[in-house]
């Protein structure tokens, strides 16, 4: 048993330094690993303080105190020692001086060591297989293996460990604590008496302990069958006492490793199906470190799958008549421990005691991994644990011959069990029934499968007996109540196999609704990819439809393929697409999610879309009275993105050429997919921005990045590197389009302080196939990965533009023009018009004309809106306030406004609306 203080030597400098916070968050986060996961919560470690963007608690992490995670049903009150605790989701973190710490009722513990990602979904209650082996074919064999069980073999090997009889080479053991010499000739002794049994192997596993090296003993009986899944008999040999001297540690451990010798000495005369490893931890009384050792750098590296692990710890101590034995593990194990009481019912007199989950030996870190175990430790705790004074006089070796008795069952039966079925899947009929389909197990000998089901209201399980098949059918189940299924095997000797995996399903009357899982169009048809129904009487697809501002769905059709092509409009508008299923008796489904969509006719010429996000300094006046200097002698319609998710066809497909400008403060919000569809249906767009590479290329963390050639990067932007220069490095854009050429400055007091006019963050292009490169990256420093490469290009046809550098922050005039030299590529139209927007299916148009503002409206929300006329400086010139009480209407007001720039913004509609005139 593990001692309570693990604090020796050296392992005190880590007192020294507390770098580490432990976080817990809402979801992952970049440069943080989730450790453990716990029902949408993360916790992790991290070398900074962190909050916001979903951390919701952090806390300095201290190597001299000891971290627990609990989590169960019903948090009703809290440990004195806890730091942070969600009653939302049942978990509570503590912090403590205790090496272990007592479990609650009702909750799971783990002991956070930060070492693998754990999914803690997996420590999760299981129900244990049911058998009847007093009646199976193997009782003669499991009859024959009990009776081999000795309490004198036992005896021997307690009183050669504790030093009551000599070691072979006629000295006596005096200790095996750690730091002692006597640890390593306890182990010599330990495998020299493994190796005299009829196993296949036997050796040492040798690893360091601080600067002390430790060694276990490992011993193994090949399995017939898989070679990935085995069982492990375990127990520590090490030993503690305050005189490490003087440490006979009889009962703790060498009653353990007596067990373990006794059941490697009888099963290695008899087959099993799985590999036996029958394994003697060292120092486990300093931390662990033998059992961690092996589960991390033998069990997990090779892909093993622990079938039950069985650990004695301390199994001697009975001062009664009365023999009782705890059995320890978290609710995930409770099948093991229940078939070891099962087995200790049947074949032994040991009352069993079922406890939860225990940090204290070495079943801990199988436990943590989600394999099952069963610490099996004597009730009443010996009066000389630790003490110089644990010896042999303590021990009653018939009871702990009753609990190897208890054990050898228990293995008898692992050794046989059939393997697990690792995955289920469960279908709904929609009448009421569900289809079970499962993985079979790989054992030879499976005669057929319980398929275990409960409704949620329900505390008892129902249970189907089947034939060796991978699928079935229940029925007669209760419609929109929640139901758990499992499946375990059985052999032709009813030996039942555990279950690892429990799925859930509500059936119901009505088939279940689908998604609808893509849309999307070109300039004359909409096309559609729906999911498969499940439904086994499945019928076909209705096919709803209706134009954006209608109010009810219509009927358009219906269909049996999961893939619909709508031929059947023709106009500009937006539409709005569901789905239902219908099974043979004509019943049908909720609707599917809805998705819109607009016909690519691209009527109109220009527009812009401004994706700036604004702040408290790149304010929304700021940036739009700069653009409209910029691109103020152009014809154009200009949304502004601040209200939109995405920018996508609905919004580019009314327009043949589009120049976006990417926000350089938030998420880019282009669909990309949507781009490369409007580009093959022959739009044109141009897109800028500061980091328009790091959003094409998926947003990396490490420069340079080279795209995958399968990507959108690469495919359709012709980017095979992408490189960001993280120094205020860039001094200006030059640029060479169609022989005109110039260089472009950026304005220091637009940019971040200290950049000294030099834009941070600059990115440069390695591109592939056939582009027209336009403009060059100029470095403050002549930085030869940077100076003269591609900032501005565009593929050979012109037909899409991208720049990596953000226009605001250059000089207006140098802007203006580089503006306008890139427009001269698409021929985008000069001259003085009004504005027509549609957005969704709202449509606003404004003209202005001698003087009158008038406004043309349809479908808009009725409430009140503000009209204001802003000059180019940012002010405000004119504020009207107007009211829509119809569907459909024109309201005309008189201004009579001086020669000069203006721009005309509406507010109060869910997307502000902005145009540009020119008197």
């Amino acid at each position: 048993m593990k001692k309570t203080l693990l604090i020796f030597l050296s392992l005190t400098i880590f007192l020294l330094t507390f770098s580490d916070y432990i976080v817990v968050s809402e979801k992952i986060i970049s440069g943080i690993d989730p450790y453990y996961v716990f029902d949408g919560l993360y916790i992790g470690k991290t070398e900074k303080i962190l909050s916001g963007n979903g951390v919701l608690f952090t806390k300095e992490f201290r190597k001299d105190k000891n971290y627990f995670v609990l989590f169960g049903k019903d948090i009703k009150s809290l440990p004195e020692d806890f730091i942070y605790f969600n009653f939302e989701k049942n978990l509570i973190l503590v912090e403590t001086d205790k090496d272990l710490y007592t479990k609650r009722k009702d909750f799971e513990m783990v002991k956070l060591n930060f070492r693998k990602i754990i999914d803690l979904k997996n420590i999760q209650n299981q129900t244990s297989p049911s058998f009847d082996i007093k009646n199976s074919k193997k009782i003669d064999e499991l009859s024959e293996i009990l009776l081999k069980i000795s309490s004198d073999s036992l005896y021997n090997t307690v009183a050669t460990m504790s030093g009551e009889y000599p070691y072979p080479q006629g000295t006596y053991s005096k200790s095996r604590v750690m730091v002692t010499s006597w640890l390593d000739t306890a182990s010599v002794y330990l495998f020299n008496r493994m190796s005299d049994l009829n196993l296949d192997t036997v050796y040492y596993q040798d690893f360091m302990v601080s600067s002390y090296p430790v060694r276990n003993i490992v011993g193994l009986k090949k399995g017939l069958y898989s070679k990935d899944t085995c069982i492990v008999v375990g127990a520590h040999y090490d030993d503690y006492s305050n005189n490490y001297q003087i440490a006979p540690g009889a009962d703790d451990n060498a009653s353990g490793s007596a067990a373990v010798l006794e059941l490697a000495r009888v099963f290695s005369s008899f087959e099993s199906d799985y590999d036996i490893y029958f394994v003697l931890f060292t120092a486990e009384e300093w931390g662990l470190y033998g059992s961690e050792y092996f589960v991390y750098n033998y069990i997990l590296p090779k892909n093993m799958h622990v079938l039950g692990m069985l650990n004695f710890d301390m199994i001697g101590y009975n001062p009664s008549s009365d023999y009782r034995l705890t059995l320890y593990g978290m609710s995930h194990s409770d099948p093991l421990k229940t078939l070891y009481k099962q087995m200790c019912d049947s074949f032994t007199n040991v009352s069993c005691i079922i406890g939860g989950g225990s940090s204290g030996s070495d079943h801990y870190f199988f436990d943590i991994e989600g394999f099952k175990v069963n610490f099996a430790i004597e009730y009443t705790f010996s009066p000389v644990y630790h003490s110089t004074k644990d010896s042999v006089s303590y021990m009653n070796f018939d009871y702990m011959k009753e609990v190897v008795k208890g054990g050898a069952a228990t293995l008898y039966y692992l050794k046989y069990m059939p393997a697990t079925v690792n995955s289920i899947s469960l279908q709904d009929r929609g009448d009421s029934s569900v289809i079970v389909k499962w993985q079979k197990s790989f054992s030879p000998d499976v005669a057929g499968y319980k398929i275990y089901y409960r409704n949620e209201n329900d505390s008892a399980e129902n249970y189907l007996i089947v034939p060796d098949t991978n699928e079935y059918t229940v029925g007669s189940l209760i419609p929109k109540n929640l139901y758990y299924f499992r499946v375990a095997p059985v052999d032709s000797d009813g030996f039942e196999g555990f279950t690892n995996i429990t799925d859930t399903i509500t059936p119901s009357f009505i088939p279940n609704s689908i998604s609808l899982n893509k849309i999307y169009s070109d300039k004359n048809k909409v096309y559609i990819y729906i999911q498969k129904s499940k439904s086994l009487d499945f019928l076909r697809y209705n096919v709803y439809r209706k134009k954006s501002g209608e109010t009810d769905f219509n009927l358009l059709t219906n269909i049996t393929d999961t893939f619909f092509i709508d031929s059947s409009i023709n106009d500009t508008s937006i539409y709005l697409y569901t789905f239902t299923v219908v099974d043979s008796q004509y019943l049908e489904s909720e609707i599917s999610n809805i998705d819109s969509v607009r016909l690519l006719k691209m009527e109109k010429d220009f527009l812009v879309v401004d994706e700036t996000s604004n702040s408290v300094n790149l304010t929304d006046q700021k940036t739009d009275a700069f653009y409209d200097s910029v691109f103020g002698k152009f014809v154009y319609d200009i949304i502004d993105m601040d209200s939109i998710s995405k920018g996508n066809n609905i919004i580019f497909g009314n327009y043949k050429k589009v120049f976006y400008i990417d926000d350089d403060l938030s998420n880019n919000k282009i669909d990309f997919e949507d781009l490369s569809r409007y580009l093959e249906n022959g739009g044109k767009m141009i897109i800028t921005g500061w980091n328009i590479g790091k959003s094409i290329t998926g947003n990396p963390t490490l420069y340079p990045v080279y795209p995958e050639t399968t990507s959108i990067a690469y495919k359709l932007f012709n980017i095979k590197e992408y490189n960001v220069n993280k120094n205020a490095d860039m001094r200006s854009l030059y640029y060479n389009i169609s022989g005109r050429q110039d260089s472009v400055k950026f304005v220091e007091a637009k940019l971040p302080r200290g950049s000294n006019g030099n834009l941070i963050y600059g990115g440069v292009f390695y591109l592939v196939g056939e582009n027209n490169i336009f403009g060059q990256y100029i470095s403050s420093t002549l930085d030869t990965n940077f100076n003269g490469k591609t900032v501005l290009y565009s593929k050979k046809d012109t037909s899409l533009v991208v720049m990596a550098a953000p226009i605001y922050y250059m000089e207006t005039f140098g802007a203006k023009r580089l503006v306008s030299d890139i427009l001269d590529l698409f021929n985008i139209q000069t001259g003085i018009d009004g504005k027509d927007i549609f957005v969704s299916n709202k449509k606003f148009d404004i003209k202005y004309s001698k003087g009158n503002i008038t406004i043309y409206y349809e479908n808009i929300e009725k409430k009140e809106y503000t009209l204001k006329l802003i000059d180019v400086s940012g002010r405000v010139q004119d504020k009207t306030n107007f009211k829509i009480k119809d569907d459909k209407g024109v309201l005309s007001f008189n201004k009579n406004l001086k020669k000069g720039i203006y721009f005309i913004k509406v507010s109060g509609l869910d997307l502000t609306k902005k145009i540009f005139v020119i008197e």
